[in-house]
């Protein structure tokens, strides 16, 4: 298992803010270590696991919320939330600099040059996403965790099994909610997508304090269901970025515009038929979810 996945040795009947000291310094000090490990590691691996770190550290903020100062509370999720998006930048451009590498290595002659000009773009983009991502030092995690635990409070309830509960209750519903919208909508799945993760990420946290059967099936559907839609997002994020500028080459002339269309266009079909094949593994996976005992856990 990933370092910190789960977080044991809580109990139903512990202090919660006794608790809530043990689940930040876990989630803050994988943040912290992701933080120093940018410069020190493989770039890309870090990076991840910084934004996984990120999604992970708001989800212990979020169920602690009973616990915590509205004021720490909102300045927490503000800086978290900054992070995470500075690492899915940089992670974003990494997946489809990967890619369109692939592509180009099994493209032809006349395929091959609008891949390269794209790729040149791409490799600006990453440049300069990288640099505001290592703006953020670890000394500024540091103190958000401080100032976290400093602002613990005892609240209403008073122990851990009950605020797990109600976390978890509350992550369940929301997620389910956005299963019964319309899932061909592109913003109705993202919304299932962020919402499956934070679900996920809350039943690391409680999982093994309440009941096992969320960890032995919840817990892997979550995770397919997560590889599934993150496949969709990379798609997404890649039309995203491939369609404008495509719609730019005329400004080359019309000449060169011809020159690099058809690897862009390549591209393009690759991600449009990647989109169809993860749309009817999700309808087959949501099928499965609808039909098995884990959404009674709401």
């Amino acid at each position: 298992m990933a370092e910190g996945k789960w977080l044991t040795g809580l109990t139903p009947d512990q202090d919660a803010v006794e608790a809530g000291q043990q689940i930040l310094e876990n989630r803050f000090g994988m943040l912290i270590r992701s933080v120093e490990k940018l410069e020190a590691e493989d770039p890309g691996e870090a990076i991840h696991q910084l934004r996984v770190g990120t999604r992970r550290a708001e989800a212990a903020v979020r169920l602690l919320q009973p616990c915590l100062r509205p004021k720490i509370y909102r300045a927490t999720r503000a800086l978290l939330r900054s992070m995470r998006q500075a690492a899915g930048d940089v992670r974003d451009t990494d997946v489809l600099l990967t890619q369109v590498q692939q592509q180009l290595a099994n493209a032809d002659a006349k395929e091959q040059p609008g891949l390269e000009l794209f790729l040149g773009h791409l490799l600006g983009q990453r440049v300069e996403s990288e640099a505001n991502l290592l703006r953020l030092p670890p000394e500024q995690m540091e103190a958000a965790l401080e100032r976290a635990l400093a602002g613990l409070r005892a609240a209403d309830p008073e122990t851990f099994g009950p605020l797990a509960r109600a976390a978890l209750r509350k992550a369940v519903r929301r997620f389910n909610k956005t299963l019964q919208a319309d899932t061909e909508d592109e913003a109705n799945l993202h919304r299932t997508r962020i919402a499956g993760k934070r679900l996920r990420y809350v039943v690391e946290l409680t999982g093994p304090c309440l009941d096992s059967t969320l960890v032995e099936e919840m817990y892997p559907r979550l995770e397919a269901l997560q590889e599934m839609l993150g496949r969709v997002n990379d798609s997404h994020n890649a039309l995203d970025r491939l369609i404008p500028f495509y719609q730019a080459l005329p400004l080359l002339g019309e000449q060169a515009a011809a020159h690099y269309r058809p690897g862009l266009e390549e591209l393009h079909a690759e991600h449009v038929q990647r989109l169809k094949v993860e749309r009817e593994a999700f309808e087959s996976w949501l099928a499965a979810w609808q039909e098995a005992a884990v959404p009674a856990f709401a």
